[in-house]
This record gives C-alpha cells, sequence and structure tokens, in this order.
C-alpha cells in the first residue's frame, strides 16, 4: 500500500488491444493467459464456473491487473492482452498516511496502551478494504405490515416474519437489480484502489509462498522450513516480515487448521469452529493419520440468535468436528500415509473464452497484415527484407479460408524455400517485433528460446542446423495453420506456437543437410517415402 504505485486519473476504456506491448500498459486487463505445468505453484487466480477461486494451470481469460500479468509473464505464463480500462501511474495516496499510523502504533506499543495500538492495527488493515467493499448490502428493519409487504414485492428479500400483530421483521439487499433504489453508487469506494493493492501484495509474497519449503501460508505470513534472509526481517520496519515463533514439529492441515509444538515446548494451534476450546495435540495427528476421519465433540454455543424471532438463547449440543476443504483443495496419500503433492491438471478454455478468443485472432491477424503491408517505394525492392515481406504476404493472401494437409503441407514447403533465398538476419528485422508479441522472448532469437524447453538430443542437435535467425522466418508459417486450422473446432493458442516450431524444424534442418548433400527436395522425399514403407511392412 506505500510502495507500490497505483492507478490514478480517469480510466480510459480499450476495446481491442491489438499489437500493445504489455509493459507499455498500465490499468485493468482482459487477456488470454496461458499457465505451464511446470510451475508448481501457480501465481495468477482465476473464478471457475463454481465460482470458486483457483489458481490453475492450463489456458483461461481473465481480467488481472497489468502489474501481475507483468509479474506471470516473467514467471513462464504466456500473456495476450485483449481489452481493458487504463490509468495513469500513480505514487501511492497512502504513503504518508500509512508512514504515520504505523509509528503511532510503534509509540502505542512502546507506552503498554496495547488498546490503541490495536486501533492502530485495524485501521491500517481495513482502510484498503473499504476501497473496494461491495455496494450491495443487507439492510434489517422492524416494520408496520404495510411496509413489509411493500419491501417484499419491491426488494431483493433474504427473509421476513410476522413478530405481533402490529411488528414485522424483514432483511433485504439495497443496491441491486430487484430494490428500489438501485445502484445508489458509493460516495467512498474506488475499486481499482482495492484490486491493485491486494494484486501487490500477493506479489510480494510469491517469492515466499512458492518456496519449496512453504508448509503453510495465510494472508501475510509463511511457515517456512528454512530461515529468511535477515534483510526481509524485522518487527518495526514496515513491510518486512515479524519472526512470530520458531517451530520444532507441527502439523499443517488445513487453512486456519494446524497445529504446531516451538522451540520452547509450548503447543500453538489455530482451528476454526465451535469446539475450538477442545481441541487438544492428538486431534492434529490423529486427523494427519487419517484426514478424512471425523471426531465428536460436545459444544457450548452461549449466544445464538433466533433472527425470525430476535430471541437470544444458549444451546449445548455434538458436533463433528474435521477439516473441511472445500470443493478446490484434496487429499492425496500413498500407500505409507504420507502426503504428497498432486499433479496439476490443465484448465479448459470455456466455450465462451473459444469464441472471444477466436475473434481476438482474427482481428488480431487482420490489424498485423495491415501494419506489415509492404510500403511500395524507390528502394522497397533493394532489401531482401522487402522481397520476403511481399512474397509471404502475398502467398498468404491467396492461401484464405480453410486449407487441407495437402495445401498446407504445399505452403509450408513453398515458405520454407523462400526463407532459404532471403538474408536471415533482415528478416529477422522485419519480424521480430511479433516474435516478441507472440512468445515474449527474451533471448536473441528464437533458437535459443526454443532450446531453454529441454528437448531430447535428436532435436538438440536438429536446433544446431538452423541459422540464427532462420526460426524467426518460420513464424511466417505457424501463422499461417493458426489462422487456417482444418478443423473447425481446433482452437488458436499462441502456446502451440512452439509446439508448431517444434515439429517444422526437423523437415527444414533436413532439407538445410540436403542442400548441403546437393539434394534437391524430391530426393528427400523418395527418401521419407522409403522410410515410411519399411515403417508400413514392419508394423
Amino acid at each position: 500500500m506505500k510502495e507500490y504505485p497505483m492507478p490514478g486519473g480517469v480510466p480510459v476504456s480499450h476495446g481491442n488491444l491489438n499489437g500493445e506491448d504489455l509493459d507499455s500498459i498500465f490499468g485493468f486487463i482482459e487477456a488470454y493467459v496461458v499457465c505451464p505445468k511446470t510451475i508448481k505453484k501457480p501465481f495468477l487466480p482465476y473464478r471457475d464456473q463454481n465460482d470458486t477461486l483457483i489458481f490453475p494451470t492450463g489456458e483461461f481469460i481473465g481480467v488481472y491487473y497489468s502489474e501481475e500479468l507483468k509479474y506471470a509473464r516473467d514467471l513462464g505464463y504466456t500473456v495476450i492482452p485483449i481489452s481493458g480500462y487504463l490509468f495513469e501511474k500513480m505514487e501511492s495516496p497512502f504513503r504518508d498516511f500509512v508512514s504515520q499510523l504505523f509509528q503511532n502504533r510503534v509509540e502505542a506499543k512502546k507506552k503498554g496502551n496495547d488498546a490503541l495500538s490495536y486501533v492502530y492495527m485495524l485501521i491500517m488493515n481495513t482502510l484498503y478494504g473499504r476501497f473496494g467493499i461491495n455496494p450491495k448490502s443487507t439492510i434489517t428493519v422492524i416494520c408496520s405490515k404495510e411496509r413489509y409487504f411493500d419491501l417484499i414485492w419491491h426488494s431483493d428479500l433474504i427473509f421476513g416474519d410476522r413478530l405481533s400483530e402490529t411488528y414485522n421483521i424483514i432483511s433485504y439487499h439495497i443496491n441491486t437489480e430487484k430494490s428500489t433504489d438501485y445502484w445508489v453508487p458509493p460516495k467512498n469506494v474506488a475499486v481499482q484502489l482495492a484490486a491493485a493493492i491486494t494484486v501487490s501484495a500477493r506479489i510480494y509474497m510469491y517469492p515466499f509462498i512458492s518456496r519449496e519449503d512453504c508448509y503453510y501460508t495465510d494472508t501475510d505470513s509463511v511457515v517456512l522450513g528454512h530461515q529468511l534472509p535477515s534483510d526481509v526481517i524485522s518487527s518495526s520496519d514496515l513491510g518486512k516480515f515479524k519472526l512470530e515463533d520458531e517451530i520444532k514439529m507441527g502439523y499443517f492441515l488445513a487453512p486456519k487448521s494446524y497445529g504446531y509444538y516451538n522451540i520452547e515446548g509450548q503447543f500453538i494451534f489455530k482451528f476454526k469452529g465451535p469446539a475450538k476450546n477442545q481441541i487438544q495435540p492428538s486431534f492434529f495427528e490423529q486427523l494427519y493419520l487419517d484426514p478424512n476421519r471425523e471426531i465428536l465433540f460436545q459444544a457450548e454455543f452461549p449466544f445464538r440468535v433466533n433472527k425470525h424471532t430476535l430471541n437470544i438463547f444458549k444451546k449445548d449440543s455434538f458436533v463433528k468436528v474435521g477439516i473441511k476443504l472445500g470443493n478446490k483443495r484434496f487429499f492425496s496419500t500413498v500407500s505409507n500415509n504420507t502426503w504428497v503433492t498432486n499433479s496439476l491438471s490443465d484448465l479448459p478454455l470455456k466455450d465462451e473464452d473459444k469464441t472471444k478468443l477466436i475473434r481476438f485472432w482474427e482481428e488480431f491477424y487482420q490489424y498485423y497484415l495491415s501494419k506489415k503491408e509492404p510500403q511500395r517505394g524507390t528502394n522497397y525492392k533493394a532489401s531482401n527484407s522487402g522481397l520476403y515481406k511481399e512474397e509471404v504476404f502475398s502467398l498468404l493472401e491467396s492461401k484464405k479460408g480453410k486449407l487441407t494437409e495437402d495445401e498446407l503441407c504445399d505452403l509450408q514447403i513453398t515458405i520454407e524455400d523462400k526463407t532459404m533465398n532471403f538474408d536471415e538476419e533482415l528478416i529477422y528485422s522485419s519480424t521480430k517485433n511479433i516474435i516478441k508479441l507472440l512468445i515474449a522472448k527474451e533471448l536473441e532469437c528464437a533458437r535459443d528460446y526454443l532450446r531453454k524447453w529441454g528437448f531430447e538430443a535428436d532435436d538438440m542437435e536438429l536446433l544446431s542446423e538452423f541459422g540464427q535467425y532462420t526460426l524467426e522466418a518460420l513464424i511466417v508459417h505457424v501463422l499461417a495453420i493458426v489462422f487456417n486450422p482444418n478443423d473447425s473446432q481446433v482452437m488458436v493458442r499462441v502456446a502451440t506456437l512452439v509446439e508448431h516450431l517444434e515439429k517444422i524444424v526437423h523437415l527444414q534442418a533436413k532439407l538445410f543437410k540436403c542442400r548441403r548433400s546437393k539434394l534437391d527436395f524430391s530426393s528427400l522425399k523418395a527418401m521419407e517415402d522409403g522410410e515410411n514403407q519399411r515403417k508400413k511392412k514392419i508394423s
């Protein structure tokens, strides 16, 4: 809240962010995202069809703060901006205010004024949330029969009941479509600030949460197997970690459900529920051995409220206590009851997102062609770059629509042959912007980028057959496949660019070898046909 920049000014809507560099964008962006399975602890959240917030791998479309998209990209995500609201980048308006609150809290602690210290802490902790408060709120009133029936008819009803001949009680939502005061804009809400602060906190916490020795995390805390560097620990510096305890042994079973022994032998635990005062160390041990187990406790409920009658009463009852994981966490064990990490399943793209993404790529393709359309001039034909662009775009223009496999194969061969006729570096100069946009690579060339994917030895050998910039030229061929799929159900995915390149490099490398051996493509084709025939006989 104090250190990170905040979105300010009047937001500007952008319905199409085609061609925009992610680093130049600041605001809230609808983006197409691909999280590879190599990221064991995904960073970007996503709300699924059950309205459950998860952190998935796979491909999805969501609205995110631009700074978290940049951070995700640096982690290995593929990020393609689609649309969004752009803001001005401004210094945090809370810098001085938060610093003063923190200093006041430190002074209150020194004086032993715990109550005042607690008040300062509450103000700091609730400040940003107040800016993002949901305008939809609940009202409960005791009213006359006439008012009661009017609210039932015109409000978003939660419940209602009769208290007496004269009075009724009713609870309802305001600021909803059904209420007569639909959408009364709150005067002290700036949801962009609350969202930006939440994201900034997640960015700050992720390096610690993603550690292999992170056993538990909750909001602003982590339980780690090894010590943190001293420069990030301080009980008096705002924004640094405070060492709360040193753990000898513990059980961290679920959110707010853990127990541990510290190095002084004390047992510390956190558990939600009516029987929390009866929890013993053995409770966590039993649930660790059998996470589905439920233990029966007799619990006292000293303050129960009947909202319909407004009666307050005490109640004793038996309750079953266990670990409640909801629908986004599950256990996985092996035969010796050791808990293990589950492999992540890719999130399938929603149908509505597929439609949106196809429309985006169609618009992007047209945008790219318009931007890259050759500018005819006196010196245009003189450069290999200009000649190459003219030939390739002319070829793509003639191949619009659905292509058969044979047509795609012919297109591939034609573009590959054209690639060898022109200077590689000039070709790269004319295509580097689209390459960087599509695969967000930071290396000098695509060949080095592909090497990072950990191919097999044979594939690495094939990559060595290419010149430094040959693969950049092949992107044009990949674009032809992406924008002209044979199967109408084929999904356009930026992540498939690398997969296509991996397949294409094999043929391209063979072509280079054949040229050095003074073999033409027909000779190579004959060799491949013979090899295929031998495989058929063997099978």
